[in-house]
């Protein structure tokens, strides 16, 4: 969990942002309901993989402060 990125900079066109990073939210969040309706994860797990994916692995393997 540590070096999976969900969404990050392979678009060029910054207005597509915006569709890759809706999506990518929703397709983790099918991913993860699934986990948690399997009895594979927790709610509070998931949420923090979410996190983790979204968010905080890019500033770890960049080196970013928050």
């Amino acid at each position: 969990s540590h070096k999976l990125f969900a969404f990050g900079g392979d678009t060029f066109l910054p207005v597509a942002v915006v569709g890759f990073a809706e999506q990518a939210r929703s397709h983790l969040a099918r991913a993860l309901t699934a986990e948690i309706y399997e009895d594979l994860l927790s709610e509070r797990e998931a949420i923090e993989l979410a996190r983790r994916f979204m968010h905080e692995n890019q500033y770890e393997v960049f080196h970013l402060a928050c």
